[in-house]
């Protein structure tokens, strides 16, 4: 901007002194000086224009390389994008392995508890079962006691009705003797 800038300045003060001379072309009334004057215009406005086309040169020059340079930086942003891509990728697929790995952890916990749970239910489950069978063994033995106890109480009354028995008899016969 400021090389087209100071272009412009220079190129109107250059045109404005070209344009001066060609109201002394009306003055001029010689041929040679009038081709001479115009010869003068003529290289003038040559030297313009070539600093003109200078300057298109540069500017098309300096475009290619800032061309050539923003091409360049975006093959490094691809590049800087990709190796990203590819990080981030790798990053995801260590988080993946690393959530695996915790969840196989957590299951592998919770299968141990789940053992430890069904081991000490297990282990209460027996021990109440083997208070309830010594329980009712216990009541048998009640039972079998009071049993022994009733059948010895029966065989005492037995045997205490066969004395009776023995001795009303005996009695009789002699009542009856």
């Amino acid at each position: 901007l400021e090389k087209l800038e100071a272009d412009a300045r220079h190129g109107t003060e250059k045109l404005e002194e070209i344009n001066s001379k060609w109201a002394l072309v009306g003055d001029v009334k010689i041929p040679q000086e009038l081709w001479e004057l115009l010869e003068q215009q003529r290289e003038e406005c040559e030297q313009l224009l070539a600093g003109k086309n200078r300057l298109i040169r540069e500017l098309q020059e300096e475009l290619k390389a800032r061309d050539a340079q923003y091409e360049q930086t975006l093959r490094e942003q691809a590049a800087a994008t990709q190796v990203l891509l590819e990080r981030m990728e790798e990053q995801t697929r260590n988080m993946l392995r690393s959530y695996r790995h915790h969840l196989r952890r957590i299951e592998k916990t919770f299968e141990e508890e789940r053992r430890e749970m069904l081991a000490s239910n297990r282990e209460r489950w027996n021990e109440a079962m083997r208070a309830h069978n010594e329980q009712e063994l216990e009541f048998l033995r009640k039972q079998m006691d009071k049993a022994l106890d009733f059948e010895q109480q029966l065989n005492e009354l037995q045997d205490e009705s066969v004395e009776i028995h023995d001795s009303l008899k005996s009695q009789l016969e002699q009542d009856v003797e």
